[in-house]
């Protein structure tokens, strides 16, 4: 499951800027260069949501340049398993304001930590790119080993000269 994640993160086209440090406490996103953030909303959906039914659930301004913003995930009063949160930025660059959406993230319950969402199986982004996943993973399985064939025959060549 991991080599397929991993293997996705390769292909996939859209950045990965959402780590959740230590697993607990913070969402750290992260920006090309310093801009103005006028403020941070932590949203929720089903699982299935989509960018449309997702619903505020905090709020809070920021005011100020920064190139990384850490929000807290303690804002969140009652996590839950069957949910999908999203953190949705609203800021201004070169004059003109603008909104971001970072990685949607889950809460597991078991090991009460935050991961991205796109770690667990079920998760509809992971659904939907499976045969991309699966794809990339056997054309790189059949590559390594067309290599290694071409390798050995030519060492093979080299011995018998």
């Amino acid at each position: 499951m991991q080599i397929f994640l991993l293997i996705s993160f390769i292909f996939t086209k859209t950045q990965i800027n959402f780590p959740v440090e230590d697993n607990k406490h913070y969402a750290i996103v992260f920006f090309e260069s310093p801009i103005f953030i006028h403020d941070y909303s932590i949203m929720y959906s089903k699982l299935d949501g989509k960018e449309e039914n997702f619903v505020c659930e905090v709020r809070e301004a920021v005011g100020k340049t920064c190139s990384e913003i850490k929000v807290p995930l303690s804002l969140i009063q009652n996590p839950r398993v069957e949910r999908m949160y999203g953190i949705k930025i609203t800021y201004e660059k070169e004059g003109k304001q603008d909104t971001m959406y970072a990685e949607s993230f889950r809460y597991n319950e078991k090991t009460r930590t935050w991961s991205v969402s796109r770690a667990f199986e079920d998760d509809p982004w992971y659904i939907k790119n499976l045969y991309y996943i699966v794809g990339g993973s056997a054309f790189l399985a059949v590559a390594l080993g067309g290599y290694l064939l071409i390798r050995k025959k030519r060492q093979d060549n080299i011995e018998t000269m």
